[in-house]
């Protein structure tokens, strides 16, 4: 997405990942998780975040925003139940909330473990881990909540399909639960510290437009309400649950995909939407923060669409257990009044990606500057909002160029650019010689297109897109606004996309 990623520590809670994951079948039935048979509680919903990801059951009521999900996972390990359990449960001892201690003890044949955690940046959840050894074969069931309401209703049928599940007598007998604290039950008692989100920096006066009064509709159908372009060369793959598009396998392997998911209700919080939403997306993938080569730094990013709609991404690494690639895992949340669009993508690192990379092609921009919604009302001051956002002045700069725009709020701009060539002369010293650029004109706006409106009559009239955000590098404690230009170069007749940033006051 965006050329240079902010460091920000987001830590995606896919604990039960350290379990090889298996498919499940349709809610509702009995059926075999290795040696255990058990029935899925009446109401609630398997669900696929995305293509070739395992599916999780969600409780009635689940939203992006607010879910309770059931997860299985069978393995062999030479490990008695305990050392298993207290293994995966000493591995989120780093993301534990502060002022809150785990709970234990045993239900039925199972060993369990309930903790509040929060990585940097994010809400607590609650997550529970029951563990079985039936002969060489362990069995984990991990709840993962972000809603203490839904958990509330949603635990107690839980704790009844656990009580009734049922082991092969053909596989062996289980491993004895005893060491494990005294029995009682996860729902009971818990200490919790409350901690909120990143808090929401002042408003920009794209968020300061009237109310539109159309409501956004919600819902399965609403993969529909989508209108975007595909990338060159990127496949559409339908389902009934998302719309995903995938780029071509480059020649080193990496195949991106853009996810869009159906419009679910938004709250107020969209930070909050935003987080939750790559929580859980991403659920089953381990978070990651370093490749063979460098690290892979995260990021959290807002802005507001031309159209007016207002979003956040969270950008953080994920990965595979065991020795796979390390990539880079993207959510973004768009606020439609009443609705919220989620989209997810994934790509390699961006040093090295070929569809979302900051040296090589970047397929975003286009798409994202082609996205919208077909019942989304542009709010009739969005055009005025934008100016505003805009006044100011950006530069771009590197070790041998610069470039530098200027905008007022009266709808005139003064640009700045210079480049630098270094020669080697016959005295083997090397001579640097810099070219200066200078312009001045009108520039308008329409949506996310600006046109350049040049006073000297030789150069011609031209337009590019825009995007103005907001990155943050510490979680959501500050931040910085960035430019983004994407124009047809002169030189090349290409399309590239700078990134400036604000400078001055």
């Amino acid at each position: 997405m965006n050329r240079r990623t902010p460091r920000y520590q987001l830590v995606a809670l896919a604990w039960f990942l350290l379990l090889p994951s298996i498919n499940l079948p349709a809610q509702g039935t009995r059926y075999t998780v290795g040696p255990l048979t058990v029935t899925i509680p009446a109401g609630w919903n398997a669900k696929t975040n995305f293509p070739g990801e395992r599916e999780r059951f969600y409780s009635p009521g689940s939203t992006w925003t607010k879910s309770v999900a059931v997860g299985f996972s069978s393995s062999e390990s030479t490990d008695d139940v305990l050392t298993k359990h207290n293994t995966i449960i000493k591995n989120l001892s780093g993301v534990i909330a502060p002022g809150t201690s785990p709970e234990s003890g045993t239900i039925g044949q199972f060993v369990w473990t309930r903790i509040v955690i929060q990585p940097a940046g994010t809400t607590p959840r609650t997550l529970i881990l029951y563990s079985l050894k039936v002969g060489s074969t362990y069995v984990g069931i991990d709840i993962d909540s972000s809603s203490d309401d839904l958990l509330a209703s949603g635990l107690p049928p839980i704790e009844a399909m656990i009580r009734a599940a049922t082991i092969n007598a053909a596989a062996g007998s289980s491993s004895s639960a005893s060491g494990a604290p005294a029995a009682t039950a996860p729902g009971s008692g818990r200490g919790r510290s409350h901690i909120v989100a990143p808090s929401q920096p002042p408003a920009t006066p794209a968020d300061a437009v009237s109310a539109i009064p159309a409501q956004m509709p919600t819902g399965p159908a609403t993969l529909s309400e989508y209108v975007y372009s595909i990338p060159p060369g990127w496949t559409s793959k339908p389902d009934s649950r998302f719309t995903s598009i995938l780029s071509p396998v480059s020649s080193t392997g990496e195949q991106c995909q853009i996810t869009m998911f159906p419009l679910q209700p938004a709250s107020d919080d969209l930070m909050k939407d935003a987080l939750g939403g790559f929580q859980q997306a991403f659920a089953g993938w381990e978070p990651r923060s370093q490749t063979s080569y460098g690290p892979l730094e995260p990021s959290l990013i807002r802005g507001t669409a031309g159209a007016g709609w207002s979003y956040v991404i969270v950008k953080q690494g994920i990965g595979r257990r065991g020795p796979y690639e390390s990539l880079m895992g993207s959510v973004m949340v768009a606020k439609l009044n009443n609705a919220l669009a989620l989209i997810l993508t994934i790509s390699k690192d961006p040093l090295v990606s070929t569809c979302f990379g900051q040296n090589l092609t970047d397929a975003w921009p286009d798409f994202f500057y082609s996205l919208g919604f077909k019942s989304w009302v542009v709010p009739p001051s969005q055009a005025a909002a934008m100016k505003q956002a805009l006044v100011g002045t950006w530069t771009a700069a590197t070790a041998t160029a610069a470039d530098q725009f200027t905008f007022t709020a009266n709808g005139r701009y003064g640009g700045a650019s210079a480049a630098q060539h270094y020669n080697l002369a016959a005295n083997d010293t090397v001579v640097a010689t810099t070219q200066a650029f200078f312009g001045d004109g009108a520039y308008s706006l329409q949506g996310n297109t600006i046109t350049f409106a040049p006073d000297d009559r030789n150069r011609p009239r031209n337009s590019g897109r825009f995007r103005l955000e907001q990155e943050s590098k510490d979680g959501g404690r500050s931040w910085k606004p960035i430019l983004y230009l994407l124009r047809i170069s002169s030189v090349d007749g290409k399309e590239y996309e700078v990134r400036y940033q604000r400078t001055g006051n």
